[in-house]
Protein backbone atom coordinates (compact mmCIF):
# COMPACT_ATOMS: atom_id res chain seq x y z
CA UNK A 1 0.00 0.00 0.00
CA UNK A 2 1.61 3.74 -0.35
CA UNK A 3 1.65 6.02 2.02
CA UNK A 4 2.12 9.33 2.71
CA UNK A 5 4.32 11.37 5.38
CA UNK A 6 3.15 14.53 7.08
CA UNK A 7 4.63 14.75 10.23
CA UNK A 8 7.29 16.86 8.49
CA UNK A 9 8.76 20.56 9.38
CA UNK A 10 9.03 23.04 6.79
CA UNK A 11 5.39 23.37 5.69
CA UNK A 12 4.17 20.45 4.34
CA UNK A 13 1.89 21.64 1.44
CA UNK A 14 -1.76 19.91 2.15
CA UNK A 15 -2.94 20.31 -1.50
CA UNK A 16 -5.59 18.22 -3.09
CA UNK A 17 -2.96 16.41 -4.64
CA UNK A 18 -2.08 14.60 -1.26
CA UNK A 19 -6.03 13.97 -0.42
CA UNK A 20 -6.43 12.30 -3.82
CA UNK A 21 -3.10 10.30 -2.81
CA UNK A 22 -4.35 8.95 -0.02
CA UNK A 23 -7.48 7.63 -1.46
CA UNK A 24 -5.93 6.09 -3.71
CA UNK A 25 -3.61 4.41 -1.46
CA UNK A 26 -6.50 2.56 0.45
CA UNK A 27 -8.65 2.09 -2.57
CA UNK A 28 -5.48 -1.51 -2.91
CA UNK A 29 -8.13 -2.74 -0.26
CA UNK A 30 -10.63 -3.52 -2.48
CA UNK A 31 -9.06 -5.96 -4.27
CA UNK A 32 -9.18 -8.31 -0.99
CA UNK A 33 -12.35 -9.11 -1.87
CA UNK A 34 -11.46 -11.51 -4.38
CA UNK A 35 -10.47 -14.07 -2.21
CA UNK A 36 -13.97 -14.71 -1.87
CA UNK A 37 -15.19 -13.77 -5.33
CA UNK A 38 -16.59 -11.53 -7.82
CA UNK A 39 -19.63 -11.03 -5.15
CA UNK A 40 -19.24 -11.71 -1.52
CA UNK A 41 -20.93 -10.79 1.73
CA UNK A 42 -18.22 -10.04 3.98
CA UNK A 43 -20.02 -9.46 6.98
CA UNK A 44 -23.52 -9.34 8.67
CA UNK A 45 -25.98 -9.90 6.03
CA UNK A 46 -27.66 -12.38 8.47
CA UNK A 47 -31.49 -13.47 7.87
CA UNK A 48 -33.83 -12.55 10.44
CA UNK A 49 -37.16 -13.53 11.66
CA UNK A 50 -39.74 -12.44 9.10
CA UNK A 51 -37.51 -12.50 5.96
CA UNK A 52 -35.33 -9.21 7.09
CA UNK A 53 -31.55 -9.26 5.99
CA UNK A 54 -29.07 -7.25 8.55
CA UNK A 55 -27.32 -4.52 7.57
CA UNK A 56 -23.11 -5.50 6.41
CA UNK A 57 -20.56 -5.38 4.05
CA UNK A 58 -20.44 -6.35 0.79
CA UNK A 59 -17.96 -7.19 -2.12
CA UNK A 60 -19.17 -6.31 -5.73
CA UNK A 61 -17.16 -6.42 -8.85
CA UNK A 62 -14.01 -5.58 -7.28
CA UNK A 63 -15.79 -2.66 -4.85
CA UNK A 64 -16.32 -3.59 -1.17
CA UNK A 65 -19.23 -1.47 -0.18
CA UNK A 66 -21.93 -1.23 2.97
CA UNK A 67 -25.13 -3.21 2.68
CA UNK A 68 -28.17 -1.68 3.79
CA UNK A 69 -30.68 -4.21 4.55
CA UNK A 70 -34.61 -4.71 5.11
CA UNK A 71 -36.96 -7.32 3.80
CA UNK A 72 -35.29 -9.99 1.54
CA UNK A 73 -35.69 -9.79 -2.28
CA UNK A 74 -34.31 -11.72 -4.94
CA UNK A 75 -32.30 -8.81 -6.99
CA UNK A 76 -29.47 -6.03 -5.31
CA UNK A 77 -28.54 -2.87 -6.67
CA UNK A 78 -26.09 -0.33 -6.55
CA UNK A 79 -27.62 2.99 -4.61
CA UNK A 80 -25.01 6.11 -5.57
CA UNK A 81 -25.57 9.41 -3.32
CA UNK A 82 -24.33 12.27 -4.09
CA UNK A 83 -22.70 15.54 -1.75
CA UNK A 84 -22.39 18.94 -3.04
CA UNK A 85 -20.69 22.03 -1.50
CA UNK A 86 -20.21 25.63 -2.53
CA UNK A 87 -16.80 26.52 -3.87
CA UNK A 88 -15.00 29.96 -2.60
CA UNK A 89 -16.19 30.93 -6.78
CA UNK A 90 -19.31 30.86 -5.66
CA UNK A 91 -20.18 27.64 -7.48
CA UNK A 92 -21.79 24.63 -6.10
CA UNK A 93 -19.93 21.08 -7.04
CA UNK A 94 -19.83 17.10 -6.27
CA UNK A 95 -17.58 17.09 -3.48
CA UNK A 96 -18.61 12.92 -2.52
CA UNK A 97 -20.15 10.28 -3.13
CA UNK A 98 -21.78 7.49 -1.25
CA UNK A 99 -22.34 3.98 -2.66
CA UNK A 100 -23.98 1.15 -1.18
CA UNK A 101 -25.93 -1.73 -2.26
CA UNK A 102 -29.46 -2.60 -0.82
CA UNK A 103 -32.63 -4.68 -2.07
CA UNK A 104 -34.29 -3.49 -5.28
CA UNK A 105 -34.70 -3.83 -8.49
CA UNK A 106 -32.91 -1.47 -11.65
CA UNK A 107 -30.20 -1.81 -14.42
CA UNK A 108 -27.49 -3.18 -13.34
CA UNK A 109 -28.95 -5.53 -10.25
CA UNK A 110 -27.89 -8.58 -8.76
CA UNK A 111 -28.62 -11.89 -7.63
CA UNK A 112 -29.30 -11.59 -3.80
CA UNK A 113 -28.53 -15.84 -4.60
CA UNK A 114 -25.30 -15.40 -6.40
CA UNK A 115 -23.15 -13.63 -2.73
CA UNK A 116 -21.41 -15.79 -1.00
CA UNK A 117 -20.60 -15.74 2.57
CA UNK A 118 -16.61 -16.27 2.57
CA UNK A 119 -15.11 -18.52 5.75
CA UNK A 120 -13.01 -16.80 8.10
CA UNK A 121 -9.29 -17.30 7.91
CA UNK A 122 -8.49 -18.47 10.92
CA UNK A 123 -10.76 -21.58 10.42
CA UNK A 124 -9.92 -22.86 7.18
CA UNK A 125 -6.79 -24.78 8.34
CA UNK A 126 -9.07 -26.39 10.94
CA UNK A 127 -11.20 -27.77 8.14
CA UNK A 128 -8.60 -29.13 6.03
CA UNK A 129 -7.17 -30.72 9.27
CA UNK A 130 -10.41 -32.57 9.42
CA UNK A 131 -11.40 -33.75 5.42
CA UNK A 132 -9.99 -37.09 4.20
CA UNK A 133 -6.71 -37.36 2.97
CA UNK A 134 -6.53 -38.02 -1.04
CA UNK A 135 -5.09 -41.91 0.04
CA UNK A 136 -7.43 -42.37 2.10
CA UNK A 137 -10.55 -41.00 0.21
CA UNK A 138 -9.27 -43.35 -3.33
CA UNK A 139 -9.44 -46.59 -0.04
CA UNK A 140 -12.97 -45.75 0.33
CA UNK A 141 -14.08 -45.55 -3.04
CA UNK A 142 -12.37 -48.38 -3.91
CA UNK A 143 -14.37 -50.42 -0.59
CA UNK A 144 -17.30 -48.75 -2.24
CA UNK A 145 -16.75 -50.23 -5.73
CA UNK A 146 -15.78 -53.65 -4.38
CA UNK A 147 -19.13 -53.36 -2.40
CA UNK A 148 -21.34 -52.86 -5.37
CA UNK A 149 -19.97 -55.20 -6.68
CA UNK A 150 -20.45 -57.73 -4.42
CA UNK A 151 -24.09 -56.63 -3.85
CA UNK A 152 -24.89 -56.23 -7.89
CA UNK A 153 -27.16 -59.42 -7.34
CA UNK A 154 -29.98 -57.86 -5.36
CA UNK A 155 -31.14 -55.82 -7.98
CA UNK A 156 -34.79 -55.49 -8.00
CA UNK A 157 -36.25 -59.54 -8.98
CA UNK A 158 -32.49 -60.47 -9.21
CA UNK A 159 -31.43 -62.41 -6.10
CA UNK A 160 -33.15 -62.93 -2.22
CA UNK A 161 -32.13 -64.13 0.70
CA UNK A 162 -34.01 -66.34 3.79
CA UNK A 163 -35.77 -64.05 6.00
CA UNK A 164 -36.46 -66.18 9.34
CA UNK A 165 -37.87 -63.00 11.58
CA UNK A 166 -41.31 -61.87 11.19
CA UNK A 167 -42.91 -59.81 7.76
CA UNK A 168 -43.42 -57.00 10.15
CA UNK A 169 -39.87 -56.96 11.00
CA UNK A 170 -38.62 -56.59 7.19
CA UNK A 171 -36.00 -53.56 7.02
CA UNK A 172 -36.45 -51.07 4.72
CA UNK A 173 -35.77 -51.60 1.29
CA UNK A 174 -36.19 -55.18 1.62
CA UNK A 175 -39.76 -57.13 0.36
CA UNK A 176 -41.26 -60.54 0.17
CA UNK A 177 -41.03 -62.11 -2.52
CA UNK A 178 -44.52 -64.00 -2.52
CA UNK A 179 -44.53 -65.81 -5.16
CA UNK A 180 -41.81 -67.70 -3.40
CA UNK A 181 -44.33 -69.10 -0.75
CA UNK A 182 -44.12 -72.69 0.29
CA UNK A 183 -41.31 -73.29 -2.61
CA UNK A 184 -37.96 -74.63 -2.13
CA UNK A 185 -35.23 -73.43 -5.14
CA UNK A 186 -33.97 -76.05 -7.48
CA UNK A 187 -30.48 -75.64 -9.50
CA UNK A 188 -31.28 -74.62 -13.02
CA UNK A 189 -30.20 -77.70 -15.48
CA UNK A 190 -30.01 -77.32 -19.50
CA UNK A 191 -29.32 -80.32 -20.09
CA UNK A 192 -32.83 -81.61 -18.31
CA UNK A 193 -36.02 -80.67 -19.78
CA UNK A 194 -37.85 -80.81 -16.40
CA UNK A 195 -35.04 -78.00 -15.38
CA UNK A 196 -34.19 -76.03 -18.35
CA UNK A 197 -36.58 -72.94 -17.79
CA UNK A 198 -36.02 -70.43 -15.41
CA UNK A 199 -39.12 -69.85 -12.84
CA UNK A 200 -40.44 -73.23 -13.96
CA UNK A 201 -42.71 -74.76 -11.13
CA UNK A 202 -43.30 -77.98 -10.41
CA UNK A 203 -43.66 -80.46 -7.47
CA UNK A 204 -45.95 -81.62 -4.94
CA UNK A 205 -46.03 -82.64 -1.28
CA UNK A 206 -47.61 -85.81 -1.56
CA UNK A 207 -47.74 -88.64 -3.85
CA UNK A 208 -50.23 -91.12 -4.34
CA UNK A 209 -48.86 -94.72 -5.19
CA UNK A 210 -50.88 -96.33 -8.35
CA UNK A 211 -50.31 -99.56 -10.20
CA UNK A 212 -47.39 -98.21 -12.28
CA UNK A 213 -45.60 -97.40 -9.15
CA UNK A 214 -45.53 -100.25 -7.95
CA UNK A 215 -42.47 -103.16 -9.64
CA UNK A 216 -43.44 -104.83 -12.45
CA UNK A 217 -42.70 -108.40 -11.45
CA UNK A 218 -45.47 -109.38 -9.00
CA UNK A 219 -45.03 -112.98 -7.86
CA UNK A 220 -48.07 -115.03 -6.93
CA UNK A 221 -48.61 -118.44 -4.60
CA UNK A 222 -50.92 -120.83 -6.03
CA UNK A 223 -53.08 -122.08 -3.00
CA UNK A 224 -53.63 -125.81 -3.04
CA UNK A 225 -57.55 -126.92 -1.98
CA UNK A 226 -57.09 -130.46 -0.12
CA UNK A 227 -59.98 -132.63 -0.59
CA UNK A 228 -60.42 -133.48 3.08
CA UNK A 229 -60.05 -130.47 4.96
CA UNK A 230 -60.94 -127.77 1.78
CA UNK A 231 -60.31 -123.82 2.95
CA UNK A 232 -64.23 -123.29 1.65
CA UNK A 233 -65.37 -126.32 4.39
CA UNK A 234 -66.61 -128.86 1.79
CA UNK A 235 -64.43 -131.97 1.14
CA UNK A 236 -64.30 -132.65 -2.85
CA UNK A 237 -62.57 -136.25 -2.92
CA UNK A 238 -59.82 -134.54 -4.67
CA UNK A 239 -56.99 -131.86 -4.18
CA UNK A 240 -57.46 -128.91 -5.66
CA UNK A 241 -54.93 -126.12 -7.14
CA UNK A 242 -56.92 -122.50 -6.94
CA UNK A 243 -54.02 -119.99 -8.85
CA UNK A 244 -53.31 -117.22 -8.17
CA UNK A 245 -54.32 -116.50 -5.32
CA UNK A 246 -56.64 -113.08 -4.12
CA UNK A 247 -55.63 -110.63 -1.22
CA UNK A 248 -58.02 -108.78 0.59
CA UNK A 249 -57.63 -104.88 0.23
CA UNK A 250 -56.93 -103.63 3.93
CA UNK A 251 -55.29 -100.12 3.16
CA UNK A 252 -57.02 -96.28 2.53
CA UNK A 253 -55.47 -94.87 -0.21
CA UNK A 254 -53.95 -92.13 1.62
CA UNK A 255 -51.04 -90.32 0.33
CA UNK A 256 -47.78 -90.40 1.15
CA UNK A 257 -45.93 -87.38 2.90
CA UNK A 258 -42.67 -87.17 0.61
CA UNK A 259 -41.35 -83.41 2.20
CA UNK A 260 -37.91 -83.87 3.50
CA UNK A 261 -37.22 -82.13 7.11
CA UNK A 262 -37.96 -78.33 6.89
CA UNK A 263 -38.42 -74.87 8.34
CA UNK A 264 -40.56 -72.35 7.35
CA UNK A 265 -39.07 -69.13 6.27
CA UNK A 266 -39.71 -66.10 4.13
CA UNK A 267 -37.89 -65.04 0.78
CA UNK A 268 -37.24 -61.75 0.85
CA UNK A 269 -34.96 -59.82 -2.27
CA UNK A 270 -34.09 -55.65 -2.50
CA UNK A 271 -35.91 -53.37 -4.09
CA UNK A 272 -34.35 -50.20 -3.41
Amino acid sequence: MNKSNFNQTGGLPLTTERLDEMQTAWNVLNSLGNIIGTRAIISGCNLLFGNNVTDGFVFINGEVMPFKGGLSMTTVIIVEETITDEFENGEVKAVHKIRYATFGTGSPSYLWSSFKRGKATNTIQEELDQKATLAALNTALFRIADLEKKTAVFQSGGSMVFWRKPASQIPTGWAEVVDWRGRLPIGWNPDDSAFDQLGETGGQKTRNITAANLPANIPTDAIKLNASHSSFGIKTGTDTWVNPATVNNGGSGQALDIMNPYRVVMFIEFIG
